[in-house]
């Protein structure tokens, strides 16, 4: 089976509650001159007494590094 996204490509994010965001720290190559990221989060939504697990991701972004 192929990974989508291989885990040295992924990091998982911190919640920080005083500035009422999520971070994450990532090392990118000095030669770098763009990065694309999205993120993925777990949700589960109840609906008339049933619970279903589910995934909400944000819109794919290409940044451009100066």
């Amino acid at each position: 089976m192929a990974e989508l996204i291989p885990d040295q490509n992924t990091k998982e994010m911190t919640r920080d509650a005083d500035r009422g965001v999520w971070t994450v720290e990532i090392q990118l190559d000095s030669k770098a001159s763009r990065i694309d990221l999205f993120s993925n989060h777990r949700k589960v939504i109840t609906c008339r007494g049933n619970t279903y697990p589910t995934f909400i991701s944000s819109p794919y972004t290409r940044l451009e590094l100066r």
